[in-house]
């Protein structure tokens, strides 16, 4: 007896929030629709991408260059350089992330 091990396919869930508006006749006032909640405009990369992302970059310290061939090659999901570089920004606005980043981000500053 053996076991085959095969991993499936990744493939990103993307979701399009569309947003409607128009102006009411009544009060003369433009509207838009609100999106749903955690579909907020912001970050298009989601809490799984974000998280990925992080773990790789400051527990692998992966380049930007990398990372961004890494997503495209296994998860079939385009981020530019310029798109992981905001993402980190919006990542860093988390205390809980700051405070448990901070460590490695000078160690390796300081290493090599």
């Amino acid at each position: 007896m053996y076991d085959k091990i095969e991993i499936p396919p990744v493939k990103p869930i993307v979701t399009r929030v569309e947003q409607y508006g128009g102006h009411c006749c009544h009060c003369h006032k433009d509207y838009v629709s609100p999106v749903p909640a955690g579909l907020e405009p912001g970050t298009p990369f989601g809490n799984s991408v974000q998280t990925l992302a992080t773990y790789f970059r400051y527990t692998h310290a992966i380049s930007y260059n990398r990372l961004s061939s890494l997503f495209k090659e296994i998860y079939h999901l385009d981020i530019s350089e310029g798109g992981l570089a905001n993402l980190f920004k919006q990542v860093s606005r988390f205390k809980f992330f700051e405070e448990k980043l901070k460590p490695r981000k000078e160690s390796f500053r300081t290493a090599g």
